[in-house]
């Protein structure tokens, strides 16, 4: 059973695949939730970068009780890049793979910000993509 959220849910899944529908070359879930600009629970999954499913535990516990910072984000992503076990192959390089993994949590984590909460509650937190294309 997966728990209730308390105060503000975020996170996201991001998937690196060959073609869609292809087993992900690497794969970040991440399931935050903050209260008062703070991280009360957060967990990291990794999948394709190890012979399971991968929790970082580690770097989910650099989270809790933090605020959602450059810092703690960069702190997240680089132990979860450390959890990874992933194996060179036709897909990849293993540093690439954990590079991936680094690249995967730093997004999914800072579109679930204080900036990210903010604009997604009707906020001024900076052009879009469309914006950023029609400049």
């Amino acid at each position: 059973m997966v728990p209730p959220h308390r105060g503000t849910p975020g996170g996201g899944y991001l998937k690196l695949e060959r073609r869609v529908g292809d087993f992900a070359t690497v794969g970040v879930a991440v399931a935050v939730d903050t209260t008062d600009g703070t991280v009360a629970r957060a967990g990291i999954a990794l999948t394709g970068v190890g012979g399971s499913t991968i929790a970082c535990t580690e770097a989910a516990q650099a989270l809790t009780g933090e605020p959602l910072t450059a810092q703690t984000i960069e702190l997240a992503a680089d132990l979860a890049a450390q959890a990874a076990r992933p194996r060179t192959d036709h897909r990849g390089s293993a540093e690439y793979k954990r590079h991936m993994v680094r690249t995967f949590v730093t997004r999914i984590l800072s579109r679930t910000g204080p900036a990210a909460q903010e604009q997604a509650a009707g906020g001024q937190a900076g052009p879009g993509p469309a914006a950023e294309r029609a400049a």
